[in-house]
């Protein structure tokens, strides 16, 4: 009776156990509700105590390929050490992000496990893409009238006035990325060719600047300096901040610190919009100047003022 009720006890245990198998994907990159661009990866793990017997990519809904599966993933085997094979447990392959163009797209990872089960794990992310999908060595973007502004709080890096092979002229945005350990593109757009007269008369927007806090020695605004830029859209019309680059007269971008700069947004009719910076760690020569990209209608126009003459000292 005692051997009977040993069993009993034993198959009850062997039972939970099995009731108790780990099965597990993510999908690592893309990442949910984050941007892609470019050629990148996709990339992830998956375990289960059964094994699993393949991993399959679908994009918007529609099978895609089998992603290879097996690479070695001794972080997942320190996470999940009971679970046979979580070693060998990573799948990815590389990606031409821009195939799928701009816009929100979604990528399902779906794992078959030997017994037959499923799991799966879904990541819906936005791609920056630029008009081609790939740019060969004799169509590599030209870069010789381009200026590059950086924000040193948020790490963001703007590159402005980049020339395709196609002539059409871009404005780029950088940020690092984890994921990647690289710089990946996170905005594009196309650049502007009109001025603003074209269709907006200048005296209806009214643009206001001030000195908030200035240090200047020998004709270099000195750093942290503080200067204040208001825009009064007095059109009675929808106009957009795209974009606005300050400058000195040497064209150096990279010595403004643009940290509190707002870079796009609506300007209100009848109201002040404020964009507030400051001197980077180099100071600034010259006449600053400031030039903004707007948006009217569906088409962008650009104006320039100088607004600050660092000629003598004060």
């Amino acid at each position: 009776m005692k051997r009977l009720v040993f069993g009993l006890i034993l198959l009850l245990v062997t039972v939970t156990v099995s009731a108790q198998d780990t099965i597990l994907i993510k999908l690592e990159e893309p990442t949910d509700g984050g941007l892609s661009s470019g050629v990148g990866n996709i990339r992830g793990w998956a375990i289960a105590s059964v094994g699993v017997r393949r991993v399959e990519l679908f994009i918007d809904g529609q099978y895609s390929a089998e992603l290879p599966y097996g690479g070695e993933r001794a972080d997942i085997e320190i996470a999940h050490p009971n679970v046979s094979g979580s070693i060998n447990s990573g799948f990815g392959q590389i990606f031409n992000y821009g195939l799928l163009g701009a816009g929100e797209h979604i990528f399902t990872v779906r794992a078959h496990m030997n017994d037959g089960q499923i799991s799966e794990d879904t990541a819906t992310f936005t791609v920056v893409a630029l008009p081609k999908a790939f740019y060969p060595d004799d169509e590599r973007p030209n870069f010789s009238n381009s200026s590059v502004a950086i924000d040193q709080q948020s790490g963001k890096l703007s590159v402005y006035d980049v020339y395709l092979s196609s002539g059409e002229k871009m404005n780029f945005e950088l940020m690092w990325s984890t994921p990647a350990q690289n710089f990946a593109m996170i905005g594009a757009w196309e650049g502007c060719t009109g001025t603003l007269t074209d269709q907006l008369d200048v005296d209806l927007v009214t643009v206001t600047a001030r000195s908030i806090s200035v240090v200047q020695v020998d004709g270099v605004v000195q750093e942290s300096s503080e200067f204040e830029l208001n825009l009064l859209n007095e059109t009675g019309e929808d106009l957009t901040l795209l974009s606005v680059r300050i400058s000195d007269s040497e064209g150096d971008l990279a010595r403004m610190d643009t940290s509190s700069l707002e870079a796009s947004g609506e300007i209100p009719n009848d109201s002040l919009y404020t964009i507030n910076y400051k001197v980077g760690s180099e100071g600034a020569k010259g006449v600053l100047s400031a030039e903004f990209v707007l948006g009217f209608q569906g088409q962008c126009f650009t104006r320039t003022l100088e607004f600050f003459n660092t000629s003598s000292d004060s």
